[in-house]
């Protein structure tokens, strides 16, 4: 079982009536609960796993470095037209980097290269009988694969557009993220090349005070929200040699809950789920460890709380 528990605090300013930057900085924990089920008979062996153990993003390893704190990223987001009069379209284009922490893989957690050229003929793949080979023969297979951050440097780029209604859904949203890496990430004789990364989401908001049976049940301050949203992301390399890992592209269905104040601003409580369309952990995937039967069976409840301040920075006045 893998767990995230992520917290990501970020504070905007409004610079001018048409333009906002914002910062944020991830801060977080992952790990994974190693429970296999034995089936051979006997005892359990005390390293039944080369692959696999309980770990987490705190703690170094032979090609890890832990630790707390994720990226920090940085957009400006600028107001490309706006309805007055409050029914109509918003539309808004934004743009920022991602600058990447200190807590990342350092090596290759596939042994590509490794594979190639001391368990094959060195011509640049990797192939099931090399990596057989290896499996059987190579004594130092412990890793880790995952990190709190990615460890790469990237240019994000996202158009939105919403349209607020009188009647629900009282607005609807499309935005269109796409993070490019501007660089590889080099560590010792190690070079990792990022993949870009495409998300679409698409947000709706409904006011619980025009639906019939749901006012008798909530407060006038508790409104609903419905999302889906496709990320995809390409494969990733290290050292020349292409990820065993396919190219993923993964649906996120959300629902969530919005409590609303004037004076304690705004909660907002998302429920979301997963469905790999592709990638490893697909249901038609040929990717896999022959020795596990892999799956997926995620949710995320995310907490997200915006308070506007009443605040104004001197210079920018």
């Amino acid at each position: 079982k893998f767990f995230s528990k992520l917290f990501t605090p970020e504070l905007s300013l409004g610079i001018t009536d048409d333009l906002n930057l914002s910062f944020s900085q991830t801060f977080g924990l992952r790990w994974m609960d190693f429970n296999p089920v034995w089936t051979l008979g006997g005892d359990v062996p005390e390293y039944i796993s080369s692959h696999h153990r309980n770990e987490d993003s705190m703690s170094d390893f032979s090609n890890a470095r832990g630790g707390l704190a994720g990226d920090i990223n940085f957009k400006a987001k600028y107001l490309l037209s706006y309805t007055a009069g409050g029914v109509g379209p918003r539309s808004f284009f934004s743009t920022g980097f991602t600058i990447p922490s200190n807590s990342y893989l350092t090596s290759d957690p596939y042994f590509q290269k490794t594979i190639d050229v001391d368990y094959g003929n060195s011509d640049g793949e990797v192939t099931s009988d090399e990596t057989e080979r290896f499996n059987e023969e190579y004594d130092e297979k412990a890793h880790k694969h995952f990190a709190i951050s990615e460890g790469v440097y990237r240019f994000i780029v996202e158009p939105s557009y919403f349209y607020k209604r009188r009647f629900n859904p009282v607005f609807l949203g499309l935005s269109i993220s796409y993070s490019i890496p501007i660089s590889e990430k080099k560590h010792g004789s190690s070079t990792y090349k990022a993949s870009k990364i495409v998300d679409v989401h698409l947000t709706s908001l409904f006011v619980s005070s025009q639906i019939d049976f749901i006012r008798k049940l909530v407060p006038a301050s508790i409104d609903f929200s419905l999302g889906l949203s496709i990320s995809h992301q390409g494969s990733t390399s290290w050292n020349g040699y292409r990820s065993p890992i396919p190219e993923t592209t993964v649906l996120f269905p959300s629902f969530g809950l919005v409590v609303g104040s004037n004076k304690f601003g705004a909660l907002n409580v998302i429920f979301r789920t997963s469905y790999f369309l592709d990638g490893i952990f697909a249901a038609t995937s040929e990717f896999g460890d022959k020795d596990f039967k892999q799956g997926t069976s995620e949710l995320d409840v995310i907490l997200n709380y915006r308070l506007p301040v009443d605040y104004y920075i001197k210079f920018l006045d």
